[in-house]
């Protein structure tokens, strides 16, 4: 994942967004604060050989939503590991395997569109008040205005290393109209957040949940690292709620018809 394509919105943003939409598959949250035990019971911890590279969010006993460019040329599952039920990246917490993962056909790292990718847990997660679902949400509802948070383990400045312990920030839904202003790759199917210099994603945050009011709206995709003044982008839920149903369906065995616009990795 180049850091001048896509970003990782793994916690505050700690990497500087690049001026085009970079990956942040090792990014802080900027600006945030230390997370409380089960704060986020829906955020989970995506390591490769132990080490965080992106967030996610627990859906259901077996899929994890995440960005497809946090998953893009992953080729051995077997090194990659779901962590939940953990505020710290130097703890297990319940610690999982992959199975399969499946990320949009029609991603692009160009464009930075379709940044949507599940991932399927070798064993079912033990739910408990750290480990919960997140309900995703759905419609036609912009949100632009909303209170909103954030939370990863993104990097806390550009270039930085990232945050033992999970960050979060309280942020507000950025109109289309000005971050299609601020990045030019902006479509319908982007959300974005913004509230002040020094404030927002970075490296490491990608695949992370954006929650309004309880509901994920956006996952970590793409900004100007870090938190200079400029809106963070997220890919947009309710875009492809269809998309999420059809291929954890499929990832679940509950529908024999693999969904055309999906790739898989097993």
């Amino acid at each position: 994942n180049l850091l001048t394509n896509m970003f990782s919105l793994s916690a505050l943003f700690v990497l500087c967004l690049a001026v085009t939409a970079f990956g942040f598959p090792e990014s802080q949250i900027v600006g945030g604060k230390d997370a409380s035990n089960g704060q986020f019971p829906y955020q989970v911890s995506l390591r490769r050989s132990g080490s965080h590279f992106c967030g996610g969010s627990i859906l259901d006993a077996r899929t994890i939503l995440t960005a497809a460019h946090c998953v893009s040329g992953l080729t051995n599952l077997n090194s990659v590991s779901v962590h939940a039920g953990t505020n710290r990246l130097d703890q297990q917490g319940q610690s999982y395997g992959v199975s399969k993962i499946v990320s949009h056909k029609n991603y692009n790292s160009l464009l930075l569109v379709n940044d949507v990718a599940l991932i399927l847990v070798s064993s079912n997660i033990a739910f408990n008040n750290l480990v919960q679902p997140v309900k995703l949400a759905t419609g036609s509802k912009t949100y632009e205005g909303s209170s909103c948070v954030l939370s990863g383990w993104g990097t806390t400045r550009v270039g930085g290393n990232p945050p033992n312990n999970l960050q979060y920030i309280n942020l507000v839904i950025e109109t289309q109209a000005k971050c299609k202003q601020a990045h030019n790759r902006v479509q319908n199917s982007h959300i974005c957040t913004y509230t002040k210099v020094g404030e927002g994603a970075c490296h490491g945050d990608s695949g992370g949940p954006l929650v309004v009011n309880s509901l994920q709206v956006g996952i970590v995709s793409f900004g100007q690292p870090c938190a200079v003044g400029k809106p963070d982008v997220y890919t947009r839920v309710t875009s492809f709620v269809s998309w999420i149903d059809s291929n954890k369906a499929y990832l679940l065995n509950e529908t024999q018809e693999q969904p055309e616009d999906s790739i898989y990795i097993v």
